[in-house]
């Protein structure tokens, strides 16, 4: 496994801070992606994907994403955001992840 670009640790290190460990977990499907992780509620259901593809603007790509019905692997895509800024990623995180 490749270690993480900076940029997207420092994402996951400050998340981690904010939420605990019994309201969000990390998912790394995007090994091969050094920019990108994802993230979790505590089932699995739903997810945010993270990517720090522009390290010069400090601002993210998400994705929300919500595990289809009778599949346990497969994420069905139903937003995506650009260009957002860290504060706007936390909300994001807090209303898909934790405040359903």
């Amino acid at each position: 496994m490749n270690p993480k670009d900076e940029s997207i640790n420092l994402v996951v290190n400050k998340l981690l801070k904010k939420f605990k460990p019994t309201q969000i977990k990390i998912n790394d499907y995007w090994e091969g992606d050094l920019c990108a992780i994802g993230f979790s509620d505590i089932n699995e259901i739903y997810m945010v994907y993270i990517s720090t593809y522009d390290r010069e603007t400090n601002k993210y790509y998400v994705s929300l994403d919500n595990l289809l019905a009778g599949n346990d692997n497969l994420y069905e895509t139903i937003e995506v955001f650009e260009n957002i800024s860290y504060s706007k990623l936390e909300n994001i995180i807090f209303s898909h992840l934790i405040n359903r």
